[in-house]
């Protein structure tokens, strides 16, 4: 966790407070987070996100305007981490998945497309095909 999503949602959002739910296995340089633990209302929750205590450590947070899912790109994490999130989302507020186009993590793509044959969300998209990362975010709203 450098924070560099977090940073580019706050610098659009401006959040009042920000929960963070990370393992810490990659590495970075720091510099970054440690502006986001200096300039932010920052909670970060260290761990898998799908333990119990991770899970329930986080719920004391909610609800959220805005949920980011960018975790475990396996299928069945990506499915948890739905299903411990969902629920918790304000009736307004969104909920994001990073990586559904990316060729590095099918799974992601593959989860959230399954979500879109549902029709109990709404859906946007965000991609451009242009760039070397090919990434993407998916966005889903309650109806």
């Amino acid at each position: 966790m450098d924070g560099f999503t977090d940073a580019i949602l706050n610098k659009f959002f401006q959040f009042d407070e920000i929960v963070a739910v990370d393992t810490f296995q990659e590495s970075g340089s720091g510099l970054l987070f440690r502006a986001n633990l200096k300039y932010k209302n920052l909670t970060i929750i260290c761990g898998d996100s799908t333990s119990k205590r991770v899970v329930e450590n986080f719920n004391k947070f909610a609800p959220f305007d805005l949920a980011f899912i960018d975790g475990n790109h396996s299928y069945d994490f990506v499915k948890k981490d739905f299903e411990n999130t969902i629920d918790l989302v304000s009736e307004k507020g969104l909920l994001c998945f990073h990586d559904i186009k990316a060729p590095s993590a099918p799974d992601v793509g593959k989860f959230y497309n399954k979500l879109k044959k549902k029709n109990k969300y709404f859906f946007k998209e965000f991609y451009c095909d242009w760039t070397p990362m090919k990434t993407g975010i998916g966005v889903l709203g309650k109806k």
